[in-house]
């Protein structure tokens, strides 16, 4: 219970002839709280690894392909980590771009090897 909730109880509790009465009362303001909250949800925003690798896009819903995102997001993840809390320099910047693109490209050449349906009659 909130102490905004615990006020309230109390406010409610002073006013009330009974116990009865008074849980009745704050039963309904409760009630009213949550019907007042429809339509507010949480949304949880995703990390700069996630955003990278677009870890919530898998059409193929291959769980490997899944598994190597989150990988490469985790790698970026502490590449940032690592980046932001460093001491920069002109050239650790240049790296840092770098690597975040390697990291994407790796991910992608692996997501696409690991989907790739190559054709009967194809030969290399």
């Amino acid at each position: 219970m909130t102490t905004q909730q615990l006020d309230i109880w109390r406010k409610i509790t002073a006013e009330s002839e009974s116990n009865l009465e008074a849980r009745i009362k704050f039963d309904k303001y409760m009630e009213e709280q949550q019907e007042g909250m429809v339509g507010i949800r949480e949304v949880r925003i995703p990390t700069f690894g996630e955003q990278l690798v677009g870890l919530d896009f898998n059409p193929s819903g291959d769980a490997d392909v899944h598994r190597v995102k989150e990988l490469a997001a985790e790698m970026a993840e502490i590449l940032k980590r690592r980046y932001t809390e460093d001491k920069r320099t002109p050239v650790k910047s240049l790296l840092f771009d770098h690597a975040v693109g390697e990291i994407l490209n790796a991910q992608m050449n692996v997501v696409k090897v690991i989907t790739m349906n190559p054709k009967e009659n194809e030969t290399i």
